[in-house]
């Protein structure tokens, strides 16, 4: 396996055989809702950007119906719900970057700011 660096999301690849995991693997993105919240600016200037480049539209009511849609996706769907308060504070905190993402781009668009 090996780290495949992108601009936002970093992932891995894979030559070989997939296996499985006979355990739960536990996952601690953050160690503090203070660096989540950076790492959320820095994330969502860069796809405002991405999304910028590639002639993404940026419509005002994305600002309302994306981050309810990822609200939905991370709280329902992926059954955040299942994790109590931390499950919450984790949607919460997609559908935040999921707003900055598209306010950004929108800005870009209508001149307020120059993607950096």
């Amino acid at each position: 396996m090996r780290y495949a660096h992108d601009l936002v999301h970093e992932t891995y690849e894979l030559n070989g055989k997939l296996g499985y995991l006979k355990e739960h693997a536990l996952q601690f993105p953050w160690d503090s809702i203070e660096i989540a919240a950076g790492k959320l600016q820095r994330y969502s200037t860069l796809m405002a950007r991405r999304y910028a480049d590639d002639g993404k539209k940026g419509p005002f009511y994305k600002l309302i119906t994306s981050p309810l849609g990822m609200f939905f996706k991370v709280y329902i769907i992926q059954s955040g719900w299942r994790d109590g308060r931390h499950g919450f504070i984790l949607a919460t905190l997609y559908s935040y970057y999921t707003f900055l993402k598209y306010a950004k781009l929108w800005e870009y668009q209508h001149g307020k700011t120059k993607p950096n």
